[in-house]
């Protein structure tokens, strides 16, 4: 090919190309997201969740509403002595009770043998052990009292079971040479908030994708990327599921503020993970990264399946928001 002014080697435009998919595919992944937030299901859904968290910590008179983006106190007849009545917070001890209930007992599960030989038997007793082995390593007792606290607020929330590369011991990649690490599995607490899933599911194992959406710190896109993570520039504050999580964060005995996300954004941008399930087109299922435009990672699943397991509190049949 001759380069002449004006025109792109082949190389250049073979390259150029790439970019142009590698941004419609997360102007996609995005359009998603946006789509699924803006949904009246979603977001009457947000304002009572928002409404209960408020509830829990004795804001009793205080509801969320979506449409002003902000709390606003109930109408209510003003008390005839004219004193501001005492009120006392039930709400919360009687959750922490329900909560002591819920994690009381331990889980159970067990692993069976494909068949009656005995090195089948013996596979199956160590499954149980290797399942007994990652369930202290990652403390997944105390995340338990997160978990059963969110299904209370929002009506479900999600375990998070991942393998994650940048676990495990230090070792050498013997392809490269560099520095590398073992890899270890990962359990994650993951709140209602940041978890798309597909809008016409009714279960979690008939969506045929889920996406979830994370703040991280621009430090961390260039860890755990290393190769586009530099490209990731800050990100405004677009996504007002996550500003309903840090929200939640600025209560305090005053009472919400609807103020300070913008703040939190400094240096940051929104992951956005999407996971597909195994189709024709990837029978190994497919896993999208991309923030702020830049797509970090497009792949198969690390284990072939979405790696989320959905907890209910009150379930309701043929819906997949649960009632908390």
């Amino acid at each position: 090919v001759i380069n002449m002014d004006g025109f792109n080697t082949l190389d250049e435009t073979q390259e150029t190309m790439k970019e142009i998919d590698e941004k419609k595919i997360c102007a996609h992944v995005r359009n998603l997201v946006e789509e699924r937030r803006s949904a009246a299901s979603r977001i009457a859904h947000e304002s009572i969740w928002m409404t209960n968290i408020a509830a829990i910590l004795g804001f009793n008179g205080l509801t969320y509403n979506a449409n002003m983006r902000q709390f606003q106190p109930v109408n209510r007849v003003a008390s005839r002595g004219g004193s501001a009545p005492i009120k006392v917070n039930k709400i919360l001890p009687t959750l922490q009770n329900r909560q002591a209930k819920l994690c009381k007992n331990p889980p159970r599960y067990e692993v069976r043998p494909e068949s009656n030989d005995t090195q089948d038997k013996e596979a199956a007793r160590l499954g149980i052990e290797i399942l007994t082995w990652i369930w202290d390593k990652q403390n997944v007792d105390e995340k338990r009292l997160n978990l059963m606290m969110w299904i209370q607020q929002c009506g479900h929330s999600y375990l998070k079971c991942s393998w994650d590369s940048s676990l495990g011991n230090e070792m050498v990649n013997p392809e490269t040479g560099e520095l590398d690490y073992e890899g270890d599995v990962r359990v994650d607490v993951v709140s209602a908030f940041e978890v798309f899933p597909d809008p016409l599911a009714k279960t979690l194992d008939d969506a045929s994708d889920v996406i979830q959406a994370t703040v991280r710190k621009l430090d961390y896109f260039k860890l755990r990327y290393p190769e586009k993570g530099d490209k990731v520039e800050q990100e405004d504050a677009w996504l007002l599921s996550l500003q309903y999580e840090d929200t939640i964060k600025t209560i305090n005995q005053r009472g919400p503020s609807n103020s300070g996300f913008a703040q939190s954004m400094k240096n940051c941008a929104i992951e956005l993970v999407k996971y597909e399930k195994r189709s024709k087109d990837y029978p190994q299922g497919r896993m999208i990264v991309c923030a702020n435009g830049v797509l970090l990672e497009d792949k198969p699943l690390p284990i072939g399946e979405i790696p989320f397991a959905k907890f209910d509190d009150i379930m309701v049949g043929g819906k997949y928001y649960s009632e908390a």
